[in-house]
């Protein structure tokens, strides 16, 4: 049995940025899916980084990657809606 199951992960992506496997063809479902693994791959080396450094630092890190990706749903959100209503 998986303790984390990333396909469940890949399902609920695919919620949160609106698309439904019924209306991708399937090269794009294909790329979607490599990217999302992709993406979970560096995060993973990424937490083998943070992992190495002092207790103090991480927080720190934490903050900043979750400032970021705040940022980048925000900007995305707003670019969607403004092309939408324009």
């Amino acid at each position: 049995m998986k303790k984390f199951d990333l396909e469940k992960q890949f399902e609920f992506y695919l919620e949160k940025v609106n698309l439904k496997k019924e209306n991708l063809s399937e090269i794009q479902l294909q790329e979607t899916k490599r990217a999302f693994y992709a993406g979970v791959a560096q995060m993973w080396r990424m937490f083998i980084e943070i992992g190495e450094l002092k207790e103090e630092n991480c927080d720190a890190v934490f903050n900043d990657i979750d400032d970021q990706l705040a940022i980048f749903w925000l900007d995305e959100t707003i670019s969607t809606d403004f092309r939408k209503n324009n």
